[in-house]
C-alpha cells in the first residue's frame, strides 16, 4: 500500500513502540497477529480448507506462494487492485497526474484507469485459461512490475507521502494512548478482550479494525472541539 498508514497497519507502524514487549517475540508481527486470528476462526469452528484460503490469501508471506488457483486468483485481485487504488489516491493528492505515469506502460497497459483494469483482469484470464496455473502474461506483467516502480520511486517513497506518513501515524498514536487510558470507551467486544489478554492487545486490535473515516472521526470527535469543524 502506498497510501500513509492506515488504522489496519497499525500492528505494522506503531506496533514495536504500542507494545515492545511484544514485538520483540516476532520480527514480523503482522504474520503473528493472523495466525492468531486463524486460531480464532478454528475455535468457532471453521475447517481447515476455509482457513487454509485465508492464509493463500496473503500471497509471497511466511505461508509461501499461493498453492491453489483460488489462491492466486486473489493474490492477483489484491495486487492489481491496490495498484490503482494508491495510483488513484497519488492523483487525488496532486503527487502525480495521469500523464506522469511511464509512457511503455501506459502504451501497454492503457491511457487511463479503466482501460488498465480491464487490460491487466483480461490478460489474467486470457493466459491463464485452460491452465493449471494463475498467471499474468510476461509482457504485461513486466509493466506492471514497472508501474509499481514508478509508484515506488515516485510516491511510496516520495516527500509528499513521508509527510502523510507522519501526520497519519500521529493520528493513530493519539487513539492508541486515548483507548489505553480510557478502555471503557471502547466496544464491548475490545473491553472483554482486554480483559483476558491486556488493554494494549485489546487496543491495538481496536485501532486496526478502524476504517480510515472512523478512525479519522474518532480522532475528531475526541479532540477536535466541536465549534472548530463548523468554522
Amino acid at each position: 500500500m502506498g497510501a500513509p498508514p492506515r488504522p489496519q497497519h497499525v500492528h505494522r507502524f506503531l506496533l514495536p513502540p504500542f507494545q515492545p514487549q511484544r514485538a520483540e517475540k516476532t520480527a514480523e508481527p503482522v504474520e503473528v497477529a493472523l495466525v492468531e486470528r486463524a486460531r480464532a476462526l478454528e475455535a468457532l469452528g471453521m475447517g481447515m480448507r476455509e482457513l487454509r484460503w485465508i492464509m493463500l490469501r496473503l500471497g509471497e508471506t511466511a505461508w509461501g506462494v499461493p498453492e491453489t488457483p483460488e489462491g492466486w486468483v486473489v493474490r492477483y485481485a489484491d495486487k492489481i487492485a491496490y495498484l490503482h487504488h494508491d495510483i488513484d489516491d497519488a492523483m487525488r493528492a496532486g503527487i502525480i497526474t495521469e500523464a506522469d505515469l511511464p509512457i511503455e506502460t501506459r502504451i501497454l497497459l492503457g491511457k487511463d484507469r479503466a482501460e488498465r483494469l480491464d487490460t491487466m483482469i483480461y490478460d489474467v484470464i486470457a493466459t491463464s485459461y485452460g491452465k493449471t496455473q494463475v498467471t499474468m502474461s510476461e509482457e504485461v506483467l513486466d509493466a506492471t512490475n514497472a508501474m509499481r516502480q514508478f509508484m515506488f520511486k515516485n510516491v511510496y517513497l516520495a516527500g509528499p507521502a513521508k509527510t502523510e506518513d507522519e501526520k497519519a501515524q500521529g493520528v493513530l498514536w493519539e487513539l492508541l494512548q486515548y483507548f489505553e487510558n480510557h478502555p471503557e470507551r471502547m466496544p464491548v467486544e475490545h473491553q472483554r478482550i482486554a480483559e483476558r489478554d491486556g488493554t494494549k492487545r485489546a487496543v491495538a486490535d481496536y485501532i486496526a479494525g478502524m476504517t480510515d473515516r472512523y478512525a479519522l472521526d474518532t480522532y475528531t470527535s475526541l479532540f477536535i472541539p466541536a465549534a472548530w469543524g463548523s468554522l
